[in-house]
């Protein structure tokens, strides 16, 4: 959940803190928490990238094409595309600095926003190798 979203629910920051401290809110990346447990996945962890980055953020690169199960597995840095760069500068996200996927250039997979499959090969033409890349076609 996002500090925001806490806001949203009537929570002040006093009792985010609090709820910091004693552990039921368990950081994730800035503003961000996981709720009771830390042990929130792969899929958590692109989400919590998401809400990190705000509004018209969504999962690209490698990350995107793990979730889209075009790669074996997803980096451990969440890679996003976030509306003005936001984001930058946190451990474990990895903002690229590229033009915005349009309106059809955007899906969901389990309610993470997420490049398509199309947009995403093309983007991961300019971070892997020829191999990698042929595999996601395949």
């Amino acid at each position: 959940m996002s500090r925001r979203q806490l806001r949203h629910l009537g929570r002040s920051d006093g009792w985010v803190t609090r709820a910091v401290r004693a552990e039921r809110l368990l950081p994730v990346f800035r503003g961000v928490y996981a709720v009771g447990h830390g042990r929130i996945g792969t899929r958590g962890r692109m989400m919590a990238a998401v809400l990190a980055c705000g509004s018209g953020t969504v999962v690209s690169h490698q990350s995107a094409a793990a979730l889209l199960g075009l790669a074996d597995r997803a980096p451990y840095c969440v890679d996003v595309i976030a509306a003005g760069g936001r984001g930058r500068k946190q451990d474990g996200i990895r903002v690229h600095l590229v033009k915005p996927p349009a309106p059809e250039e955007i899906g969901r997979v389990a309610g993470i926003p997420c490049t398509s499959r199309a947009r995403t090969l093309v983007d991961q033409a300019a971070v892997v190798g020829d191999r990698a890349l042929r595999a996601g076609f395949e």
